[in-house]
């Protein structure tokens, strides 16, 4: 799913500009994203791993944490 999200610099700095999440991976624009952490009792982190249909071709089958957010999820 594609949305709109705020394009920031590369010190984390609101620039104004807005712009589709895809359009920004596309072209290396910063945004801002939260990673959320889960770990189990035992001390072990809980990852998922990637679709191979996942739409970004060079992270297919990779883990990753279970939730990475931008802030436009919230």
């Amino acid at each position: 799913m594609d949305e709109y999200i705020d394009i920031v610099s590369e010190n984390g700095d609101q620039t104004g500009k807005v712009a589709l999440k895809s359009e920004a991976h596309k072209n290396g624009w910063f945004h801002n994203t939260i990673h959320l952490w889960l770990f189990t009792r035992q001390g072990e982190i809980l990852l998922q791993q990637r679709s191979h249909k996942k739409a970004i071709y060079r992270y297919f089958g990779m883990y990753r944490l279970l939730a990475i957010l931008t802030p436009a999820n919230l």
